[in-house]
């Protein structure tokens, strides 16, 4: 969970655990529920696969979703409201 920033696409968006379930929540609009794919991944309708630190830390994911491939998101080190 927290708030995860994109250069490339001008946009903050912001993963919840909503019970036992991760939902991706862009700046509008409901949240997305992701399912578990494989270690540090989650499907949706992309593929977002978490990126770690050497320790271990969350540090930001990858999206892949149809022909774009690759969007880096950054973690931020403390949630804002949007």
């Amino acid at each position: 969970a927290g708030e995860y920033e994109s250069v490339e696409l001008d946009t903050r968006w912001r993963l919840k655990v909503d019970g036992k379930e991760l939902k991706l929540h862009p700046r509008r609009g409901e949240g997305m529920p992701l399912s578990p794919a494989f270690a540090d991944a989650f499907t949706g309708s992309g593929l977002l696969l978490f990126q770690r630190n050497e320790a271990g830390k969350i540090t930001g994911f990858e999206l892949n979703l149809g022909r774009a491939r690759g969007i880096r998101f950054r973690r931020l080190a403390a949630a804002s409201s949007y």
